[in-house]
């Protein structure tokens, strides 16, 4: 079964050549204000963030505080 979740564990002798899934999300807070990014989502404890894989590992596309956030979802009108 291919649910694209990308297992996290420890990384042995090295960076990981594996690459997480990338999709675009778009992120909508209390103001009604969205923001658009593609990567992968990961939730902490207080922000929902959109992480962009690079030469040099993962990147913040963009963070949200989470009581902030209204809505998250994938962006269903990328071309």
């Amino acid at each position: 079964m291919d649910d694209n979740i990308v297992q996290f564990g420890q990384v042995k002798g090295g960076k990981s050549d594996e690459k997480f899934p990338s999709y675009p999300y778009v992120i909508e807070d209390i103001d009604e204000n969205e923001y658009y990014a593609e990567g992968y989502l990961i939730f902490t404890s207080h922000h929902v963030c959109v992480m962009e894989d690079s030469d040099n590992g993962p990147v913040t596309a963009i963070m949200v505080p989470l009581d902030r956030v209204k809505v998250v979802g994938l962006d269903k009108d990328e071309d």
